[in-house]
């Protein structure tokens, strides 16, 4: 699997953007699937090699995943695409829709963008034959769809203590200044789910990639040291977002590269989305 990632060169699309990524099967197996582990992001993908095939009987030639608190699976058995993977308040700021109504969803594109518009940058990213090419192309197209009014720091500012640290509701609400109830209004306008929410689905991921590049250390000292109170907690959560036992993972994850998760025969066990 081959994949190439960027970063935005625009600074309004850098705060909305985490990155755009180029991705090919280099070596394609008959109906090779792999699953990805939700991260409360939006994901906007478009196919330069026939429909997207993921899981829940959906193919798409360009989707929107949005919101994302349950893995996702996709056939990678003949992929090649370009992804846009935007920051959890991103797609608000792009789309201007209250965010918890999208939770968990997939959608063709055309939801959101006009069909010619659609069609024409489709039949752009086709014709490119670089990486590099089919980004310049998506950050120009995207350039024109993100207005530059500011970001309501006080997400951005909340996310980023809720991925750096083991802070209470309470004390995040007094950080940002807001009541309780104020902060969860504004995370689920914006974010799709409550801040309490997206900090289970942040010490989820601090766990799974824990298990992945510590392999040799017990599963107790991993639930401590990503924050869990004990191991019990650490294993309710990690089958709620992942399906499987943090057990289970760590034998998958052999199999697993820096592009996905790990790879599944059983993608009709992530099929929990909402088609649009």
């Amino acid at each position: 699997m081959k994949q190439f990632l960027y970063i935005p060169q625009s600074p309004v699309l850098r705060e909305c953007v985490h990155f755009f990524s180029y991705i090919e099967n280099d070596q394609p197996q008959d109906n090779e699937w792999v699953a990805l582990f939700p991260n409360a992001t939006t994901n906007i993908a478009f196919s330069l090699n026939g429909p997207l095939e993921l899981s829940g009987n959906h193919k798409l030639s360009s989707s929107v995943s949005s919101t994302c608190t349950t893995s996702i699976a996709m056939n990678t058995s003949n992929f090649k695409a370009c992804i846009v993977q935007l920051k959890p308040y991103g797609f608000y700021k792009l789309a201007k829709t209250p965010m918890y109504l999208l939770k968990n969803s997939m959608a063709h594109c055309d939801l959101f963008f006009s069909a010619s518009e659609l069609n024409e940058l489709c039949e752009k990213l086709q014709s490119e034959h670089t990486p590099t090419k089919i980004f310049a192309t998506l950050e120009d197209f995207f350039s024109e769809k993100i207005d530059d009014q500011n970001i309501d720091q006080r997400v951005s500012y909340g996310l980023d203590l809720l991925n750096s640290t083991q802070l209470s509701m309470d004390e995040l609400s007094s950080r940002l200044c807001l009541s309780n109830r104020g902060l969860h209004k504004l995370f689920t306008q914006q974010v799709g789910i409550s801040p309490k929410y997206y900090q289970k689905i942040v010490r989820f991921n601090k766990l799974a990639n824990a298990i992945a590049s510590e392999p040799d250390k017990s599963l107790t000292s991993l639930s401590h040291k990503v924050g869990y109170f004990d191991q019990a907690h650490s294993i309710k959560d990690f089958k709620y977002f992942a399906d499987m036992s943090p057990i289970q993972y760590r034998k998958l994850k052999a199999n697993s590269t820096d592009f996905y998760n790990f790879k599944t025969t059983e993608p009709h066990k992530f099929d929990k989305y909402i088609k649009l």
